[in-house]
């Protein structure tokens, strides 16, 4: 195999910062801080009972979290106790409003919804993913970021979906879950050996122990993480 430069150049510059999401001004600062993407299409997995939920609701309450102007949910779970509890809190907020969806043919599209907005899907993984593929495809242009919260990995859709996310939350998984993972996230920059001994040595510390993957990152620079703020050098 040979490589042939040519005289005639054509370099194709990334235009992201001055592109219609800015409406062409300035590059704005992130949005959400250093530990996480300007635009998040997060898959946070694992088990029942693992504390998917307590993770989102620390996401949007903490000061180091997510910042947004309003929040949707699409979940047949409206009832936990944390949900009740974070509309308590957000109808504090001023100018900050909860829109809640119990049904898939009531959910808006990415744009109809409220830009700097997060949209969260809790375990619709029987549903018609329809809408969740339209989130993880469009939600960029308008600003909204997406958090899909599911049992399995190899359950959710890849198309679109899987493939799109670039923010991947991971509570102890089975060795295919994690196989899938690691093929269509990791394999260009560790080995499968040294990615389970990193994802086991994290969940060691308890059922509660996450992983984080954020595909945004550079490999050695908070790619791979022990929770959100733990960054691991390969």
């Amino acid at each position: 195999m040979r490589f042939v430069d040519q005289v005639i150049k054509l370099r194709v510059d990334n235009i992201d910062p001055l592109s219609l999401c800015n409406n062409g001004a300035a590059p704005r600062a992130p949005r959400h801080g250093p530990l996480f993407p300007n635009t998040i299409r997060a898959l946070i997995v694992g088990p029942s009972g693992c504390g998917k939920t307590n993770l989102i609701f620390t996401l949007l309450v903490h000061e180091n979290g997510i910042k947004f102007e309003n929040v949707y949910i699409y979940s047949k779970t409206l009832d936990q106790a944390k949900y009740v509890m974070l509309d308590k809190i957000l109808s504090g907020v001023p100018g900050v409003k909860l829109y809640k969806f119990t049904e898939n043919q009531t959910v808006i599209q990415p744009e109809k919804a409220l830009p700097n907005s997060v949209f969260l899907f809790d375990d619709v993984i029987t549903n018609n993913h329809n809408i969740v593929r339209s989130y993880f495809t469009r939600s960029r242009h308008h600003l909204i970021d997406v958090c899909y919260l599911a049992q399995s990995y190899s359950r959710v859709p890849k198309q679109l979906i899987r493939d799109n996310a670039n923010f991947i939350v991971l509570f102890k998984q089975d060795e295919m879950n994690l196989k899938h993972v690691y093929d269509e996230h990791c394999s260009g920059d560790i080995k499968y050996s040294e990615f389970k001994d990193f994802c086991m040595t994290c969940w060691r510390g308890g059922r509660f122990e996450f992983v984080v993957i954020s595909s945004e990152n550079a490999r050695d620079d908070g790619r791979y993480r022990h929770g959100f703020d733990k960054y691991v050098i390969i």
